[in-house]
């Protein structure tokens, strides 16, 4: 696996590890709001059950008091009226009583059946509760997996380990050598220019100088003197050609690299005091969010130095530089690491 692709794969396991955890903390809230529930019910429940068994036996006192009352009318011993209404409405309040018993015994039942489906609900969230933690540690563990086959990755590559089938690597065509090519050629025209302007101007001295003796040599002369004006000519037509087709080619090149590579490079050459000249090259990202993410090289005999800037003190690209510049001497790495997780960046958050 490549080193951009493990980034993306942990990135997605980092975004899906965030949803597992929302949906447990979810889960976990249910889960007690339903125990919450269910010890409401229980609570019901018992209260219920007390109330029915009070009444039961206030049932079975007034049944009792009714057959005694019975027995005492069977002999004799109270008036059959008095008898009669008394017992009627101790036979009234034990049919309401026995309506009352009925009415909290379904009560009860219903009780007891929201009661027996919260605790399935919380059964089933609790079996909810455990895959999801085996599913957390399991992209927990594909996570660090991941990040352990990165490091060896960065580490294979920074000591030039890897497999020339299975690593692809990026060569531009029109590298700096070229680049010098061309510039020594415009230089070596130049130098060529100044040196037939200088001989033609050798010549309009030494002719004005003459005088009559001139008038002798003045066809040999002019015919020399054309000769030069039209070289000259040539040399600065093929001059302006040159420095076009360079142009063109490094605009070519740039546009090149930054469709290839991801940055635009701006170049600009200078001395430093003891005439060494110094190239310096800025990098701007297309995936930058900002104009001032910018890296700053500097190319200077054949080697190249990054330069401390705003942008490179930062605390996430200072900890880049230090691994892939510092400790394995790997610009190509630090620019594609910091290219993959910038578009990771602007692709996936």
């Amino acid at each position: 696996m490549k080193i951009g692709e493990a980034s993306t794969r942990i990135k997605q396991l980092e975004e899906t590890l965030e949803a597992i955890q929302l949906g447990r903390q979810n889960a976990v809230s249910e889960a007690a709001l339903a125990k919450e529930k269910s010890e409401a019910l229980k609570t019901d429940v018992k209260r219920i059950e007390v109330m029915l068994t009070l009444v039961t036996e206030e049932k079975e006192q007034l049944k009792a008091v009714v057959n005694e009352l019975r027995k005492s009318n069977s002999e004799g011993s109270v008036s059959g009226a008095a008898d009669g209404a008394l017992i009627q409405g101790f036979e009234s309040s034990l049919a309401k009583k026995e309506n009352y018993i009925k009415d909290l015994e379904q009560d009860l039942n219903q009780l007891k059946d929201v009661n027996n489906r919260q605790r399935t609900e919380i059964e089933l969230l609790n079996e909810k509760l455990v895959d999801e933690a085996r599913r957390n540690k399991s992209l927990e563990r594909d996570s660090d997996r991941l990040r352990s086959e990165i490091s060896l990755l960065e580490s294979k590559l920074g000591h030039g380990d890897y497999s020339a089938a299975n690593t692809r690597v990026l060569r531009m065509v029109n590298t700096l050598g070229v680049e010098n090519e061309a510039k020594q050629t415009i230089e070596a025209l130049q130098a060529e220019l100044q040196k037939t302007k200088e001989r033609l101007q050798a010549v309009e001295e030494l002719k004005s100088q003459s005088g009559d003796a001139g008038k002798l040599v003045d066809s040999h002369i002019t015919g020399k003197i054309a000769q030069l004006k039209e070289q000259n000519a040539t040399l600065e037509k093929r001059e302006e050609r040159y420095k076009t087709v360079f142009a063109d080619r490094i605009s070519v090149f740039r546009r090149a690299c930054c469709e290839l590579f991801g940055y635009k490079i701006v170049m600009d050459e200078h001395q430093r005091p003891n005439g060494i000249p110094v190239t310096r090259f800025t990098l701007q990202s297309i995936y930058a969010q900002s104009d001032d993410e910018k890296l700053e090289f500097e190319y200077e005999s054949g080697n190249t130095s990054i330069l401390n800037n705003e942008y490179a003190s930062q605390g996430d690209i200072a900890k880049q530089i230090e691994i892939f510049i510092r400790k394995f001497n790997s610009i190509p790495a630090f620019t594609a690491n910091l290219t993959m997780e910038s578009f990771n960046r602007r692709t996936l958050y």
